[in-house]
């Protein structure tokens, strides 16, 4: 910070009570600006120099402008809100500020707030202190920040009669169509057989949408069981989006010794 000084000139004698001394040496933080020629002093940037009268004639006072005013930037979990705000004015039932210590404003916000949850319109606790959410179908994530949002799965199964229970099973396309009865997002594909067959090639099955497989290592059934769960090799879904209303196929691709009967699909997911 910058200070100045008014020093009179060494030598000259000192005024009497209503006269300003003849020549004055100004300074800033001691260094001297000028000399003794200098018979005007401009005080700005908020400075204002007035003089006195009568006994204090010879007093010239100089005072500072009041500082700008501050502003504060309000920010909500870190997102402004107002960029420069002057005044902040807290409403709301129960909410008191209070000054203390001198000079620091105290912001109490009631935490009495009632919170019920309810069953289809029935309490079932009033006034928890937390809410636990369980279960696979149940999914709880923060979105936007601040925000829980409670996300519940519904999922879908779907099983499909291929055949009847007792004739035995052969090689061939479009064993049965169907179509689907709404969008799935399919996680799961399964076989399985009334009468398991004995021996030969392993028993295998390929399922389409609108007449492209949807499955890149296709459902196996081996020699001797009656569901494709146990299988050696295990399918994979290479199409898992199906959508609503479409046509969907079932192939037999490969038999055995000709002894399987009986052949149900189910396509396993959640709901699009």
């Amino acid at each position: 910070m910058t200070t100045f000084s008014i020093t009179p000139v060494s030598g000259f004698p000192l005024p009497t009570s209503d006269e300003f001394p003849d020549f004055i040496q100004f300074q800033a933080d001691g260094a001297d600006l000028g000399d003794n020629a200098a018979d005007t002093v401009n005080f700005t940037d908020g400075l204002t120099a007035t003089r006195g009268t009568g006994e204090n004639a010879n007093v010239v006072t100089v005072s500072s402008a009041a500082p700008p005013e501050s502003s504060l930037p309000v920010e909500e979990d870190g997102i402004g809100v107002v960029a420069a705000a002057s005044t902040l004015n807290f409403t709301g039932t129960g909410v008191a500020i209070t000054e203390s210590p001198a000079g620091t404003a105290v912001i109490t916000i009631p935490g009495s707030t009632v919170l019920t949850v309810k069953d289809e319109g029935i309490s079932v606790v009033v006034s928890p202190s937390s809410m636990n959410f369980v279960g696979a179908e149940v999914a709880v994530t923060e979105s936007p920040a601040g925000t829980a949002l409670v996300t519940l799965v519904s999922y879908f199964e779907l099983a499909v009669a291929c055949s009847d229970e007792s004739t035995a099973l052969t090689v061939g396309s479009a064993k049965v169509t169907f179509r689907m009865p709404r969008a799935v997002t399919l996680t799961a594909v399964r076989a399985n057989l009334v009468t398991a067959q004995s021996s030969g090639s392993v028993f295998t099955v390929d399922v389409n949408e609108g007449g492209v497989s949807i499955l890149s290592t296709k459902l196996t059934i081996d020699n001797g069981e009656r569901t494709s769960v146990t299988a050696a090799t295990q399918p994979v879904i290479s199409d898992t989006s199906l959508a609503d209303d479409a046509e969907m196929t079932v192939d037999i691709d490969q038999v055995g010794d000709g002894t399987a009967t009986g052949l149900k699909i189910a396509l396993i997911g959640t709901r699009a």
